[in-house]
């Protein structure tokens, strides 16, 4: 188990990390995917716990169910808990994405976790990670 500072939440189940610096977008990212059906899992830092070859995402118990937003405050909304990890997004400038990733990912506790790289403020950033989940579920042909 260990803490990494990042925002969780639930897609349907599916437990997406986003990581990237102070300021980059991850609660408002995050704020919009609860928009379109999502739940929290954490805002700021994040529990991950290895079980088998499964990575799982939960916060911190002073943590539960809160988001700092930013020019309103700290509320508090409905939370879960214990969450399978299925893709990482790395919030990224603009000008730094590249086109045409082709199976990017990232190891965590030895296992490889799917990750796709997005600008945060993009109105279509919660389409591409639907759209990623539903590639990883084969929903979605990925032509490479």
């Amino acid at each position: 188990m260990f803490i990494i500072h990042s925002t969780a939440i639930s897609l349907n189940g599916d437990g997406i990390l986003i990581k990237g610096p102070s300021g980059s977008g991850k609660t408002d990212l995050a704020l919009r995917l609860i928009e379109s059906g999502g739940k929290l899992i954490s805002d700021d830092q994040v529990i991950i716990k290895r079980k088998a070859k499964r990575l799982f995402l939960s916060s911190p118990k002073e943590l539960n169910g809160l988001m700092q937003l930013s020019g309103i405050g700290i509320v508090k909304v409905d939370y879960v808990q214990n969450i399978p990890l299925e893709l990482v997004v790395k919030l990224q400038p603009y000008k730094n994405l590249d086109p045409f990733p082709i199976n990017k990912e990232e190891i965590i506790k030895d296992l490889s976790i799917p990750t796709l790289s997005l600008y945060s403020f993009a109105v279509s950033a919660t389409a591409k990670i639907k759209v990623a989940l539903d590639v990883q579920k084969n929903k979605v042909k990925l032509i490479e």
